[in-house]
Formats: C-alpha cells, sequence, structure tokens
C-alpha cells in the first residue's frame, strides 16, 4: 500500500495514523463491491442490503482515510463531542465525518457529492433497521457505485500528490488505489486482460488501414458486402436467437448479467459461423454432428481454461503479439526445410507449454476469488448454445439447398 508506509513523506503523526489504519481491508472492501456488481439487477433484496452496507463501510472509510493523511490540519480544527474534546478520525462516525467535510471536499449540503453521501449513508444503515428503510433498487445501487469512482476522484484530488516522492510502486497496488484510475475495477472485472490485449490491438490495426491512402478502398467494399440483405436477414435472425436465449436464462436462479458477454462473444464468433458455414454448398456428411462434438473435445477445455484465467495486461501485451509471430511463421515456413519447420515447431511447443505453466499457475492464485458457478457456465455455454443454434443452421441449410435448386429451374 502507497499510504501504508509514509514515514519521512509525511508528518509523523499523519504517518503513524496511516500505519495503524486497515488499508488492506478497505481495499478488499472495495473489491468485493465485484461480488454485488457481478449480481447485477438480479440482486435479491437481502443482497442488497449486504451490498448497501458494502458501499457504505467503503464510503466512510475513504472519509476516515482522508483525515488521517491531513491529520496536522485535522488536529487543528477536529470534529468534538458534547464536551468539546477531539473525536480521533478513525472514531468519528459517518454522520458526523459528512458533515464535517462541509467545506472541505464539497461545498455545501446542496453539492452533487453531500447529497450522494448522505443517499449512501442512509440507505448503509439499513442493515441495522429492524424495520423498513428505503435501500432502492439494484439498479440505483449500480448508479450509486458508477459515481463512486467520481467520489473516489474527488478525494484523490484533494490529496497531497505523493506519487512525487515514491521512486517505485508496489507491484501489486489493488483496491483503492486501482479505483484512482476511475472505472477499471468495473471494465477490468468484466472483460479479461486477454479480451482488453486484443481489443487494443484490433483498434490499433483499424486505425492504421484507415490512416492507409488506399485504407478506406479497402474497408468501403466489405462493409458495403457485409450489409447486403442476403446477409444482414440471417445475422438478425442468429441475433434474435441469442437475444431469446438470454432472455430464457434470465429464468434460471443461476442467472447473472455479466454471461451475457460470453452470450455476445460465442454468437459473433462461433455461432454466426456455423450458422452460415451451413448455408454453404458443400458441407460435411456430419457437420451438425461435428458441431455438438467439437465442443466436448479435450483441446476445447485447455481453449476454456486458458481464456478463463489470463495474466497481468503487460503480459498479455507482449505475449499476443509473440503468438501471432509464431503463427505467421508456421503458415509461411511449410514448404520450408524439414528442419526449419521442425525448429518453429519446437518453439511453438515450449511457447505453448508456457502459457500453460502460467495459466495453471493463475487459476491456482485465483482459487478463493472466482466463484465456482461461474466456471461451470462458462464451460457449459458454449455446448448449450451449440444445441441451441442446431435448428438455425438446419434452416439455413436447408433455404440455401433449396434456393439452389429453384434457381436452376
Amino acid at each position: 500500500m502507497i499510504w501504508k508506509d509514509v514515514h519521512g513523506i509525511a508528518p509523523d503523526a499523519a504517518a503513524t495514523k496511516l500505519d495503524a489504519a486497515m488499508l488492506n481491508w478497505q481495499s478488499e472492501l472495495t473489491q468485493t463491491l465485484e461480488i454485488w456488481i457481478s449480481k447485477g439487477l438480479s440482486m435479491t433484496e437481502g443482497e442488497l442490503i449486504l451490498a448497501r452496507a458494502n458501499l457504505g463501510a467503503v464510503v466512510e472509510s475513504w472519509l476516515k482515510f482522508f483525515y488521517c493523511v491531513y491529520y496536522d490540519d485535522y488536529c487543528k480544527d477536529p470534529i468534538t463531542n458534547s464536551k468539546g474534546k477531539m473525536i480521533e478520525p478513525e472514531k468519528a462516525s459517518f454522520d458526523n465525518l459528512k458533515d464535517f467535510s462541509t467545506g472541505k471536499l464539497w461545498d455545501d449540503v446542496t453539492s452533487d457529492d453531500y447529497v450522494w453521501v448522505d443517499s449512501v449513508q442512509h440507505k448503509r444503515n439499513a442493515i441495522h433497521s429492524f424495520r423498513y428503510r428505503n435501500i432502492g433498487t439494484p439498479q440505483d445501487f449500480l448508479d450509486d457505485v458508477e459515481y463512486f469512482y467520481e467520489f473516489v476522484d474527488n478525494v484523490l484530488s484533494h490529496l497531497p500528490p505523493i506519487e512525487d516522492y515514491i521512486e517505485t510502486y508496489p507491484t501489486a497496488i489493488s483496491g483503492i488505489f486501482i479505483l484512482s484510475n476511475q472505472r477499471e475495477l468495473i471494465y477490468m472485472w468484466i472483460f479479461t486482460t486477454r479480451e482488453i490485449t486484443i481489443f487494443f490491438y484490433a483498434i490499433i490495426l483499424i486505425a492504421y488501414i484507415l490512416m492507409r491512402n488506399k485504407g478506406k478502398d479497402i474497408i468501403m467494399p466489405v462493409i458495403k458486402a457485409a450489409c447486403h440483405i442476403k446477409l444482414v436477414i440471417p445475422f438478425l435472425i442468429v441475433l434474435l436467437f441469442a437475444a431469446g436465449f438470454t432472455l430464457l436464462c434470465t429464468y434460471f436462479p443461476f442467472w447473472n448479467w455479466i454471461y451475457v458477454k460470453d452470450i455476445i462473444f460465442w454468437t459473433l464468433f462461433a455461432g454466426v459461423p456455423v450458422c452460415f458455414n451451413a448455408a454453404s454448398r458443400t458441407i460435411g456428411e456430419h457437420y451438425f454432428k461435428n458441431i455438438i462434438i467439437d465442443n466436448l473435445k479435450f483441446a476445447a477445455l485447455v481453449e476454456f481454461f486458458t481464456g478463463t484465467f489470463t495474466f497481468h495486461i503487460v503480459l498479455e501485451l507482449l505475449l499476443q503479439p509473440l503468438l501471432v509471430l509464431f503463427m505467421i511463421l508456421q503458415s509461411t515456413l511449410v514448404k520450408k526445410t524439414e528442419s526449419v519447420k521442425k525448429f518453429i515447431d519446437g518453439l511453438v511447443a515450449i511457447f505453448g507449454f508456457g502459457i500453460l505453466a502460467l495459466t495453471i499457475k493463475s487459476a491456482i492464485d485465483s482459487i478463493g476469488s472466482i466463484q465456482f458457478i461461474d466456471i461451470v457456465v462458462g464451460l457449459i455455454l458454449p455446448i448449450v448454445l451449440s444445441i441451441f443454434y442446431l435448428p438455425v443452421a438446419y434452416f439455413f441449410a436447408v433455404y440455401a439447398k433449396y434456393e439452389i435448386l429453384f434457381l436452376r429451374m
């Protein structure tokens, strides 16, 4: 933790306060918000109460943390009790901290930050209540989490620039310091680092093509061909089935809205090719049977395993270009000498086993932080979707055959 050991940088009294503070708890409580974000609109009232308590605890901790950093200034004009004695910032109530922050972190009680903190506090207190309290809806909670990042940015903007006095940062900065990069908590959790890396390089590739003189000449014909009515209608049918499948899944008790991402990815990169290939003039004898079998092969299990447990974003940014390079070498050296081909195949094998070893380590490190149900759903989802899309693929194949038949008549 950056602020955990600031002796020699911060005043001694503030450094001592921060040493005693459980910043690691604050960090882990922040990461726990992932549980409620993942449940999304499917949260029960009990889960929503716990989510509210979680968010309230983190917001309160941020206010206490702020006044511990400025402890010397706080002592000059502190929060006091009924007898006029100073209340230590870590012992101050949420209500006192909220009111005390007026004129420091926000202008007055009409400020957006004050109104938001006041709402978070009152909804947090529902966990202490035996009678009804307004806790809002799951969507209200998700909106509050979204605003939470603006609140954190506001607090961080009032802190001294400690990064100017620290030469190196810890290699594993988490929780409250990850939040300084705004919405990284949500985005990095919804999308894996491998997916983010692929998006990053895809954007670079598209930008490179567009910047070339003939870039538009390459892309525009592709877009024009893709917008042909004979491709658009089948594509919309595939998407409609995906929407129907998603709607059907929402009725299951284990449903979580984060699975939508997996459904979208499978539909675009597996469902569309499967259905469109079925409409080709020649398909294999066991084409529809192989759709299911391919998802049950050991290779599919390994692919799921390596895709689920990914690495740090920096390592992914380095590995993906290497993977593409090896694939290009393998494809271009097929007709070269046998010795060169064996050498490249050996490098690819070493590279593959290295990734598998790192993946196993990542999976072991993730034990306890990933819900078992999410892993099971992620493994079964492609199989279920393949079965669900068989009628669509079969319909495309039959339609294509009849269309060819009528054209020949």
